[in-house]
């Protein structure tokens, strides 16, 4: 009995291993572009040995974010109507996503709660793009990413 149960949780530390081996990381940032303000953006690497194809990206609480390619008014009028965005990730690169308010800052009370907002982002591998991924997943707050803006406020600007 306890040699099958063993041998279950075996073949599924494989299935498991081979499913997130390769998988890309993903948190919420804020840098700051020259002598701008800081921006918020979803930071996606591909640490794994492959290729990876991200197919798409969605701000679950829908209406607090959109997610962009980049700052383009093209880009930026995608993430309002969530259209999804797909980015070719090689082995080692990273991706930097500018995360768009839907809601209007003037709207928002100052003291509004903070609400809870996850971002999903599916993928696939470039030499198995049929095969289903376990999509990342960041889960985060409207309040946390005002704090992490505030931090990054602080900080010299980067060249």
């Amino acid at each position: 009995m306890i040699e099958a149960v063993v041998k279950i949780v075996g073949i599924m530390g494989s299935v498991m291993g081979h499913l997130a081996r390769g998988r890309p990381r993903a948190e919420v940032i804020a840098k700051r572009i020259g002598v701008m303000g800081p921006y918020e953006y979803l930071h996606v690497q591909n640490p794994g040995p492959g290729s990876v194809l991200i197919r798409s990206v969605r701000a679950h609480r829908p209406g607090i974010y959109g997610i962009a390619r980049d700052h383009s008014p093209g880009a930026i009028t995608r993430a309002q109507v969530n259209i999804d965005l797909k980015v070719l990730l090689r082995s080692g690169e990273t991706c930097d996503l500018p995360l768009i308010p839907l809601r209007d800052p003037a709207k928002v009370p100052a003291d509004a709660p903070s609400l809870p907002v996850w971002f999903g982002i599916r993928w696939r591998k470039t030499s198995a793009s049929r095969l289903p991924q376990i999509p990342v997943v960041v889960t985060t707050s409207t309040g946390d990413i005002k704090d992490i803006v505030a931090a990054a406020s602080h900080q010299r600007n980067v060249p």
